[in-house]
């Protein structure tokens, strides 16, 4: 899209992106053009805390795309970051589980390692079962690096408490609860409501802040607002 069709309400670093991207043009036409939005990077230039190390590797990126941190303020580019994660969240939608998905896909490693570690304890300690015990030895540990690497998952913004019936809201839910994590370091909170209309215009749905809030209860609740 050309600078001209862009309002002057979006922060100069979202502009300078929106420009280049040659991909998702739509959904980036919607976040910079959308009167919905209008509120939101208004709000989002008064407000930002120093970005973190955690972006490092998103600076470089962005550094790439002509967004550095040389002359340019704190809220611009954070505003920048939250642009670019909001393109890569909601350009395409990600499968949510939920906890007990985990649980339950985690429980059948968890039993095939607890059965190598029985048959262990039950062989005699004689040179004859030394190979098989170690063959054994190193099955179970393989089922339980499988398992623990299941229960990583646990800790996704796309591991829910619970489904809707709807799996459409699943993703949404997902996607948002992912765009949240990444909002709370840039502006020291979660942002209800630029997450609402931001997901709103993104998706093309009615997302609320009660909503976004509710969503969000579990991700860290001590520092929520």
């Amino acid at each position: 899209m050309n600078a001209e069709e862009i309002p002057n309400w979006v922060p100069a670093t979202v502009k300078k992106l929106a420009v280049q991207f040659r991909f998702e043009e739509e959904l980036v036409r919607r976040l910079v053009t959308d009167p919905k939005m209008k509120s939101v990077w208004q709000y989002l230039l008064r407000r930002a805390q120093p970005v973190g190390s955690e972006f490092a590797d998103s600076k470089s990126l962005l550094e790439v795309w002509g967004v550095s941190e040389m002359g340019v303020s704190v809220q611009e580019q954070a505003c920048a970051f939250f642009f670019w994660n909001v393109v890569i969240e909601m350009c395409a939608p990600r499968a949510a589980t939920t906890r007990q998905d985990i649980e339950n896909s985690v429980a059948p490693w968890r039993f095939a390692a607890e059965q190598c570690r029985s048959a262990i304890g039950c062989l005699s300690s004689d040179s004859a079962n030394r190979e098989l015990v170690k063959a054994l030895s190193l099955t179970a540990e393989y089922f339980e690096f499988r398992a623990q690497v299941a229960l990583q998952d646990a800790h996704s913004p796309y591991t829910l408490k619970r489904r809707s019936g709807k799996p459409e809201d699943n993703s949404v839910r997902g996607r948002v609860r992912a765009l949240a994590a990444i909002t709370y370091p840039l502006y020291g909170s979660f942002q209800y409501g630029v997450l609402a209309s931001v997901a709103t215009v993104a998706l093309q749905t009615n997302v609320t802040p009660k909503s976004v809030r509710n969503w969000c209860s579990d991700l860290r609740d001590s520092t929520a607002r």
